[in-house]
C-alpha cells in the first residue's frame, strides 16, 4: 500500500496538476505524512549515540544536538556520530541536505581559538 501511495503522486504547480514519481525525500502534504515521518525515521532517533548527543526530530527535520564545556570536547562527542548517520540514511537510499544543514552554537564565549588564530564572534543578542 505505501509503495503504491509513494508512486506516481499528484503535484500541483500552479494551475497545472502532473504525475511525477517520487524520487527522494520524505513525501509532503497529507494526513498521512508525520506518521510516515515517524516510521521512516524511528531507527534514526534510537540510534545509540556518545554521552552529550541527543537526537530529535521535529515536523521533517532531525537535529543532532552535543553538549560539552570546550569545542575539542564537542567535536569529540559529535564527529563520531555523524558517519553513522550518514551512513544510516544512505543505507535507505536517503540523503542529507549537507547544504541546507546548519551548525548552531550556543555559549557565553566571545572568541574561539582554532589553529592558533582567535575568531570573534559577531552580532552577538
Amino acid at each position: 500500500m505505501f509503495r503504491s501511495w509513494l508512486s506516481y503522486r499528484t503535484l500541483l504547480t500552479g494551475d497545472e496538476m502532473a504525475a511525477r514519481p517520487v524520487t527522494c525525500g520524505v513525501p509532503q502534504g497529507s494526513v498521512l505524512d508525520p506518521a510516515l515521518w515517524n516510521v521512516s525515521y524511528d531507527g534514526l532517533l534510537d540510534m545509540q549515540v556518545p554521552p552529550g548527543v541527543h537526537l530529535m526530530g521535529f515536523a521533517d527535520d532531525s537535529a543532532i544536538i552535543g553538549v560539552a564545556r570546550t569545542g575539542p570536547l564537542l567535536e569529540h562527542v559529535l564527529n563520531p556520530t555523524l558517519a553513522p548517520i550518514d551512513a544510516w540514511t544512505l543505507l535507505r537510499g536517503l540523503q542529507h541536505a549537507h547544504h541546507k544543514s546548519e551548525a548552531v552554537l550556543l555559549t557565553n564565549r566571545r572568541a574561539f581559538v582554532v589553529g592558533g588564530h582567535e575568531i570573534k564572534i559577531e552580532n552577538l543578542t
